[in-house]
């Protein structure tokens, strides 16, 4: 059997407890920079439902790890290396590419990064104001939040479901939490057993999502 998942637009009663995923974390916080954007104002709409129902918002080293990655390095860093490309192709010089800039520009690159990285203490601070704390799993290492068990876990839901080893990961620390209650926007979880998944799908994009291979 597939999780059961269930939009956000759903009139289903919530749960307690939620856990958030990467793909929703990245969505809620970017609202305050795309407020236009649907899927942005899906996120945020939902985020002010949970709240307002008291539902505790939990996630995991691991997801924040993955925001912060894709804050630093697939959003503001890449925004500054386009505009050095533009320039650049203006002038006839050949564009960079993401590892080339890094070993041939060290310095320049050094003075993005650092400019980027004022971006991740905002974040920090964003999700600690919009009350999403940090879960951990017993007797897990507090570096990254993992013990040997959810290792196990994952590895027995990346053979089962065929996910990628973060997914996996993600669900393995969730139910190891007590949480089966997901939020995300990765269809892929919609495969796995035992959990409920709340998403921005569509009811339509929900059954074709959970008959995907």
């Amino acid at each position: 059997m597939p999780a059961k998942v269930i939009s956000f637009s759903s009139k289903n009663t919530l749960p307690q407890t939620v856990y958030c995923d990467t793909t929703y974390i990245i969505r809620l916080i970017a609202h305050r920079s795309n407020p236009a954007d649907s899927w942005c104002i899906a996120c945020k709409d939902f985020y002010d439902k949970l709240k307002k129902n008291n539902v505790e918002l939990k996630t995991s080293i691991l997801a924040i790890d993955e925001s912060i990655y894709f804050l630093v390095f697939n959003n503001c860093i890449k925004k500054e290396l386009k505009v050095i490309n533009e320039t650049r192709k203006k002038n006839g010089q050949k564009e960079y590419r993401d590892k080339d800039f890094i070993k041939q520009e060290p310095n320049q690159y050094s003075k993005i990064y650092c400019k980027c990285f004022k971006e991740v203490p905002k974040f920090l601070s964003y999700l600690s104001v919009l009350g999403v704390k940090v879960v951990y799993p017993e007797d897990s290492n507090l570096e990254n939040g993992i013990n040997e068990k959810i290792k196990a876990d994952a590895v027995e839901i990346m053979r089962k479901y065929l996910l990628a080893p973060a997914d996996a990961l993600h669900i393995a620390i969730s139910l190891n939490c007590g949480i089966n209650d997901i939020v995300t926007n990765d269809h892929d979880f919609h495969r796995v057993d035992g959990i409920n998944v709340y998403t921005h799908f569509s009811p339509s994009q929900i059954s074709l999502a959970s008959c995907s291979p």
